[in-house]
């Protein structure tokens, strides 16, 4: 279902979801301007110039959990620029269908806009069983951009995928700065601190790590309030080196993630890029140096 370049396919997902009830997922093509959600419900649409050209609304059904179709296409494009509200839904389709830049935010489960872009060739929009500290529903974006890593959606992951949790803040960290030693023991050069208790409490954490002359060796280890819990990680390179670690520490809120760092000899020790990423799903971590 769909046009102007969207595509809508969802029959044989949608099959599958009445067997497990869980999810639903939905392939789009690269002209997705808008989706609104609140607990239960999904909404999609397309854009080409002022209004939508393609639209499908599907609700959880209340009594066997399954996801049914509520709303057709005709009907959809009827809802541009407009606050919808109803027993089962209240989300806002916000600003001009067409969009350009990042993914903006307006409330808890609501998309304002996603934006577009030539080389996104599949989304995908996943609804998971309602969270039980908040009692929404996870909402979740997949983006493939066959270009670039992430263009428009946050959360990057291999082989050019991106992904996104909309129904918390801050999914992933990244303290971009680049902090350094010369001290022979362990030094603390990065920290940021966790603003939400992850899940089962587990982080990846990555950093950048590099030395300052060439074969002679750097360390820099991965610390939880002052304490380390992470495999040192040495290089002789001068160059940067990521390096990635999931690490099951009982993470919690108001914990620090550090990186300590030191040189073996006459060297300087670099450290940059620290990336924090839920190992399961939720908020991570903010600020930090």
């Amino acid at each position: 279902m769909g046009t102007g370049g969207g595509k809508f396919d969802v029959s044989d997902r949608i099959t599958a979801d009445r067997l497990n009830r869980k999810t639903l997922v939905v392939d789009t093509g690269a002209n997705i301007a808008a989706l609104v959600t609140s607990p239960g419900m999904l909404a999609f649409c397309t854009a080409t110039g002022s209004g939508f050209t393609a639209g499908i609304l599907y609700r959880r059904n209340a009594a066997d959990g399954a996801w049914e179709q509520v709303i057709d296409n005709a009907s959809m494009q009827s809802m541009d620029n407009k606050t919808l509200n109803s027993p089962t839904l209240n989300g806002t389709i916000a600003g001009s269908p067409t969009f350009s830049g990042n993914l903006t935010f307006s409330g808890i489960l609501v998309f304002s806009g996603i934006s577009k872009h030539d080389n996104i060739v599949d989304l995908k929009v996943i609804s998971a069983p309602a969270d039980p500290a908040t009692g929404y529903d996870r909402i979740y974006g997949k983006a493939i951009d066959a270009s670039n890593d992430g263009l428009f959606i946050k959360k990057k992951r291999a082989n050019s995928v991106a992904e996104i949790q909309i129904d918390r803040a801050g999914y992933q960290h990244i303290n971009t700065s680049e902090r350094s030693t010369t001290n022979t023991s362990a030094t603390k050069l990065k920290e940021s601190t966790l603003n939400y208790t992850p899940k089962n409490g587990v982080l990846l954490i990555k950093f950048k790590l590099k030395a300052g002359i060439s074969n002679t060796n750097v360390q820099a280890t991965i610390y939880r309030n002052g304490l380390a819990v992470g495999t040192d990680r040495i290089t002789p390179l001068t160059t940067y080196t990521t390096f990635s670690e999931v690490i099951s520490a009982a993470w919690a809120s108001g914990d620090t993630i550090q990186v300590y760092g030191l040189v073996v000899g006459a060297n300087t020790c670099f450290v940059s890029d620290l990336e924090i990423i839920e190992a399961g799903d939720g908020a991570t971590a903010t600020g930090g140096f």
